[in-house]
C-alpha cells in the first residue's frame, strides 16, 4: 500500500511540474508567467495538506488519505488562480473558466485566452487513472464565489492565500448559473 501512495505523490509532483512547463508555453509576460508559476506550485502543494483537505470538504483527517490530493479541487483552485492572477482591483480576463459536465460530474478548469491554451490545475486526478478528460465538451461559465458558503473561501484561508491578496472574485447570482 505504501508503494501505491508513494507513486500517487511522485505521479502529483510530475503533474505539478508538467503545470509549470506548461505556463512556459503560453503567451506570457514575464511578471505574470513568474506569478503564474508561484500560484501554481502554492495551489498544488496546498492541495496535499491535511489541513487544507480537512477545512475546505469537511473531512476528518483520516478520509484526507483515501483519496488523490488535486481530487475535488478543479473549482476552488481555478477561481484561487484567477483571484491571484487578478491585479488592481480587476478581475484578470486572460484566464476564463470552463466547465464540463460527464459521467464523472463537473470538472472546472481555466483556458488562458490569449493563446486558447487548456490550464487545467487538477487533470492528475483523472490522469492517475488513466481518464481522458473530455475538454471538447466544455463550456465556460462564470467566474465567481456562490455564495457566502463556497467552498473556496475555506480554501483560500486554509491555503494561506488569503494573506497574499484578499479573495474578492464578485458573488454569483442566481440567474448568472
Amino acid at each position: 500500500m505504501a508503494v501505491m501512495i508513494e507513486n500517487k505523490r511522485e505521479y502529483f509532483e510530475l503533474a505539478t511540474q508538467s503545470l509549470l512547463k506548461k505556463l512556459d508555453e503560453m503567451r506570457l509576460d514575464k511578471m505574470s508567467r513568474i506569478r503564474a508559476k508561484n500560484f501554481t506550485r502554492a495551489i498544488r502543494d496546498a492541495m496535499t495538506k491535511t489541513y487544507v483537505q480537512t477545512q475546505t470538504f469537511n473531512l476528518f483527517p483520516h478520509e484526507c488519505a483515501l483519496c488523490y490530493d488535486s481530487l475535488g479541487f478543479c473549482r476552488v483552485s481555478s477561481l484561487t488562480f484567477v483571484n491571484l492572477m487578478s491585479e488592481h482591483g480587476m478581475l484578470n480576463e486572460d484566464w476564463n473558466l470552463y466547465v464540463i459536465n460527464s459521467k464523472f460530474g463537473e470538472h472546472h478548469f481555466l483556458k488562458h485566452k490569449p493563446d486558447n491554451m487548456v490550464f487545467d490545475l487538477t487533470f492528475d486526478q483523472f490522469t492517475v487513472d488513466n481518464i481522458d478528460i473530455p475538454y471538447n465538451t466544455a463550456h465556460r461559465t462564470f467566474v465567481g464565489l456562490l455564495d457566502g458558503n463556497d467552498p473556496t473561501r475555506d480554501f483560500y484561508k486554509a491555503g494561506g492565500f488569503d494573506k497574499m491578496k484578499p479573495l474578492d472574485l464578485p458573488l454569483i447570482s442566481f440567474k448568472d448559473r
